[in-house]
């Protein structure tokens, strides 16, 4: 089976943002879920995140669902890295791993493009 939730894609993708200079507040992660799992995936998320959002240096954490994707956010003053703190803790991963038939496909790193109200990028 296809490991879907592969840590080499998520950190690629923060590797290749930070190389272009990515000093994002706030990324999202998107997760394409498999057909009729929605229920599933709600039920996981009622059970909170598998890090503490505050000791990882992050200022707002919020998670949105449709039938077809969850969508992380991740906003902190320490931009990637607070992302790349929870890729790098094993017990994540755990957790992580009981998501595996939940979702369609690799999860997708989204970066901030437009905020309201209007901060300067980076800070």
């Amino acid at each position: 089976m296809v490991n879907r939730f592969d840590v080499a894609a998520l950190t690629e993708g923060l590797a290749s943002l930070r190389a272009k200079g990515g000093a994002s507040r706030c990324l999202a992660v998107v997760v394409p879920l498999a057909d009729g799992m929605h229920e599933v995936v709600r039920e996981y998320l009622g059970e909170g995140p598998p890090f503490d959002p505050a000791a990882v240096g992050l200022t707002h954490h919020q998670v949105l669902v449709t039938d077809r994707e969850a969508v992380f956010l991740f906003e902190s003053d320490k931009g990637i890295e607070a992302l790349e703190r929870i890729l790098a803790d094993p017990e994540f991963w755990d957790v992580v791993s009981a998501w595996e038939h939940a979702a369609a496909g690799p999860p997708r790193l989204a970066d901030e493009l437009y905020c309201w109200p209007e901060r300067k990028r980076g800070t």
